[in-house]
């Protein structure tokens, strides 16, 4: 992990299905974060497998937004301050095994608590859905979802070694954010990594007024 983080000068990584407990050794998390950068995981909370996390270079000014705890997915949240920006990050992962139906309304109800802010956004993870087969209801459910709030998927090839385009980057339509978007197979997963350019606006400030005023 940590080579794959280093050979491709990745500032921020997003992980899903971590397997990683609370119980985790400090040796472990060591392994996984090259020197000058920090994990912030969250474990499955019942049950074994599961787990989402962020690895992120160690100078990005980065807080922790708490979400409501979901029964169809894993959810982890996350803020960070570039170049006097703020933007969130989203992970999830969505077991297979999770109801459609439920999935679909919790993931409307975390777009809306994230809809609201002006603040530019991103969804990644593992979401299990064939949104490259236009056949799929739940595919198809999904993306209309996106559609309504205004959202698009960048993700355009399969992310798994059986085919199927199942881990997903989201982000507004109007957003310039997401530049270009391409995948690596690192070799530690049967799924494959997705990356992405991502352009943080930049924000002017007013220029500086000094005034000398007699006493």
């Amino acid at each position: 992990m940590a080579e794959f983080i280093l050979d491709h000068n990745i500032e921020i990584l997003s992980l899903s299905e971590t397997w990683l407990s609370s119980f985790a050794l400090p040796s472990t998390l060591n392994a996984l974060t090259p020197p000058n950068f920090v994990i912030v995981h969250q474990r499955r909370l019942t049950g074994k497998g599961g787990g989402v996390a962020f690895i992120y270079r160690s100078f990005l000014k980065m807080s922790k937004i708490t979400l409501p705890t979901f029964t169809a997915f894993e959810a982890l949240c996350i803020q960070i301050s570039v170049s006097s920006s703020i933007f969130k990050l989203v992970t999830i992962y969505r077991p297979p095994s999770s109801s459609t139906s439920v999935f679909m309304q919790e993931f409307t109800s975390l777009i809306e608590s994230l809809i609201s802010s002006p603040s530019e956004f991103v969804i990644t993870g593992d979401f299990n859905l064939h949104v490259d087969d236009p056949a799929s209801p739940p595919a198809a459910s999904f993306l209309s979802v996106l559609d309504h709030f205004g959202l698009s998927q960048y993700v355009t090839f399969p992310t798994h070694r059986a085919g199927h385009t199942l881990d997903l980057l989201v982000a507004r339509t109007s957003s310039e954010m997401i530049r270009t978007v391409e995948c690596s197979m690192p070799f530690i997963s049967d799924h494959h990594a997705i990356l992405s350019a991502v352009s943080i606006p930049r924000k002017t400030r007013a220029p500086r007024v000094t005034k000398t005023i007699r006493s």
